[in-house]
């Protein structure tokens, strides 16, 4: 709503931008710079809100709490980048795990992305794709300012404190292990020792999914996940030749 955006983006503006290179119309909400640039702030709480902007061109999209959003939304404003002016056109977006997107977010971006490690080529658009992340602990000035803001987060129930305080995208409503962490159950790729003790099990389901694990125990009983084959309505003979 307008109220989020006053007290977020909107008064973070008012109290960064030098007042001599902009004007601001509060009944319009809507930041003239001194070239002339309009930056306009705006809401989406429906596809109808994002359909208003068809057509429009707009040189920079950026979208606060992306994980609020649905991927159609979002899509309809990306419909909208472009430059006639040969400005180059970019989207951002900012955001916490979680939420009615977190599943296309953490598709596109996430996943995508290897969590950070690859920079992707849009095989449509040619421009690039990155994630960024981070977690409390980067903002400097709010650890400085704000130490038990941590200790708060600590308080919460557990996937909203994995979400909030950790910046933890594997998490999801009904996951049978809560405890999976990207960080501490990934490990890169490394030859496995041939003496190791190797085996192969799998969970049949044919209108639902069917996964096929490979895996290997060291000396010490810890066992590595190396292969998966995951795949769906295909016969038990067809998934044993592949």
């Amino acid at each position: 709503t307008y109220d989020d955006l006053e007290s977020n983006l909107i008064s973070e503006m008012k109290s960064k931008w030098p007042v001599e290179l902009y004007s601001y119309n509060e009944s319009k909400h809507i930041a003239t710079r001194y070239n002339g640039t309009k930056v306009m702030f705006r809401y989406i709480r429906n596809k109808k809100d994002a359909d208003r902007y068809q057509g429009r061109s707009m040189d920079f999209v950026g979208v606060d709490e992306l994980t609020k959003f649905d991927k159609e939304w979002i899509q309809i404003l990306l419909s909208c980048l472009r430059s006639p002016k040969g400005f180059p056109p970019r989207f951002r977006g900012t955001c916490n795990p979680g939420g009615r997107g977190h599943a296309w977010v953490k598709e596109d971006f996430v996943l995508g992305t290897n969590y950070g490690k690859v920079l992707l080529t849009d095989y449509i658009t040619g421009g690039k794709i990155q994630f960024i992340p981070a977690s409390v602990y980067h903002n400097v000035i709010l650890m400085e300012n704000d130490p038990n803001y941590v200790k708060r987060l600590e308080h919460l129930p557990e996937n909203e404190k994995r979400a909030f305080l950790y910046g933890d995208w594997d998490i999801f409503a009904g996951q049978y292990f809560p405890e999976w962490r990207q960080d501490k159950h990934v490990v890169e790729p490394f030859a496995i020792p041939d003496h190791w003790r190797k085996w192969r099990a799998m969970d049949w389901g044919f209108n639902d999914n069917c996964s096929v694990g490979w895996y290997a125990a060291d000396e010490d009983g810890r066992v590595y996940k190396y292969r998966q084959l995951y795949v769906r309505e295909m016969l038990a003979s067809d998934i044993a030749k592949k």
